[in-house]
């Protein structure tokens, strides 16, 4: 992305994004953002959990970019923040950590601990934050609180199943 545009872009953003020069970078950052996800075809790696954990998390990004570009309300629109925070990057950081802790450990990442279920866990923290208190406002403080239990459980799971690991020997016995 050339030099300019990625300046146009971060002072468009300062100015606020409920303006027609952020919304139409915003959706052209999204709609090249979903370009690139259909170019690396992540569906494929849908067998493989650690591998598709990453794409399923990165495509907050493209959602998110195109969610800020059209939705109008203002309220709404402060909720898509989350998709970025909890669903693109907590997921991304969470599923490439495990996916880098198997790998520098001497482990399988292809064949890593049954641990699907805290990238689900986490995916629907992602989504309850943002779509639950959009449709059912008058339940914030609930859904913040679900929100935030799973990403707990989330991260604090993946703390205890992967820490482990990064405090013994490898598991293939070569040195690092």
């Amino acid at each position: 992305m050339p030099r300019r545009f990625v300046l146009l872009i971060g002072v468009t953003l300062v100015s606020g994004t409920d303006n027609m020069v952020a919304r139409g970078l915003l959706l052209t950052a999204g709609i090249a953002q979903c370009v690139r996800f259909y170019c690396w075809k992540g569906w494929k790696a849908y067998q493989v959990p650690m591998l598709f954990s990453l794409h399923l998390f990165y495509l907050f990004l493209p959602f998110g970019l195109i969610l800020k570009a059209v939705v109008i309300n203002p309220w709404a629109s402060n909720l898509i923040w989350h998709l970025f925070a909890i669903g693109a990057l907590g997921g991304v950081v969470l599923a490439m950590t495990a996916r880098v802790t198997l790998g520098h450990t001497g482990r399988n990442v292809y064949q890593g601990p049954a641990v699907s279920w805290l990238f689900y866990a986490l995916l629907i923290s992602a989504l309850v934050r943002v779509f639950g208190i959009w449709f059912w406002p008058v339940y914030t403080l609930e859904l913040v609180a679900v929100s935030a239990l799973l990403w707990t459980i989330s991260y604090g799971w993946f703390a205890v199943r992967f820490g482990p690991m990064l405090s013994q020997a490898r598991a293939d016995g070569a040195a690092g």
